[in-house]
């Protein structure tokens, strides 16, 4: 499914679903960023419902390897500049 990112820091990531991901699963994630698209295995922290009626889940980052870190950097970087440009 497809999520929107909330949050993200280098160690993780806050997305925003429709529906909830049980804590016992590992997550495959897609994270693009122009052409770099990165895949990232996670595992499931939290799901619990918002305030929204939509579905937030803590995800944290397993076993990157430097390409990836350099996009998940790098998506982190792009996320910042855009959250600060939005206020």
């Amino acid at each position: 499914g497809m999520g929107r990112t909330l949050d993200v820091s280098e160690g993780g990531i806050l997305l925003e679903t429709h529906t909830f991901i049980e804590s016992r699963f590992i997550v495959f994630l897609s994270l693009g960023l122009g052409d770099d698209v990165a895949d990232i295995r996670g595992k499931v922290i939290y799901s619990r419902k918002a305030q929204s009626g939509r579905v937030e889940s803590g995800i944290d980052f397993r076993e990157e390897d430097d390409a990836q870190r350099r996009i998940v950097r790098n998506y982190l970087k792009a996320f910042k500049e855009q959250k600060e440009g939005a206020v």
